[in-house]
């Protein structure tokens, strides 16, 4: 199945590892005090939150149209709170808003390459 996947969807797919491993890196490392501080609940939201996106990679990764369309459902959920969390990043570091303005920009990437014709072919046909 992945032998005929387009080089759309690989694209995509590295760039969602790309952006998960980032994230995981940026909660382990920058924010590792702020999660062990909100206790239980904050870890197992930060776990669950990782867990949906691997599942959603692989998952798109093997052709499953419902992962590539909840992927897409779930960027535009977020999208009215880029404002609130990258304008604070900014004001804490010029780096980090870059990177996590960054990331976004990388995911409207992979929205654009999961939804060209010969990916949407692909997802058709391996439905």
């Amino acid at each position: 199945m992945t032998e005929d996947r387009p080089s759309q969807v690989s694209a995509a797919v590295s760039l969602m590892w790309g952006i998960w491993a980032a994230g995981l890196l940026y909660v382990l490392v920058i924010n590792s005090n702020y999660i062990k501080s909100s206790g239980l609940p904050a870890i197992a939201i930060v776990i669950a939150l990782g867990a949906l996106n691997v599942l959603l990679i692989y998952n798109v990764a093997r052709g499953r149209n419902w992962a590539r369309v909840t992927y897409l459902i779930l960027f535009i959920m977020d999208l009215p709170a880029i404002p609130k969390i990258v304008l604070p990043m900014f004001s804490r570091s010029v780096v980090f808003g870059m990177l996590n303005l960054g990331a976004h920009v990388v995911r409207l990437v992979v929205i654009c390459l999961l939804f060209t014709k010969p990916s949407s072919n692909w997802f058709r046909r391996t439905a």
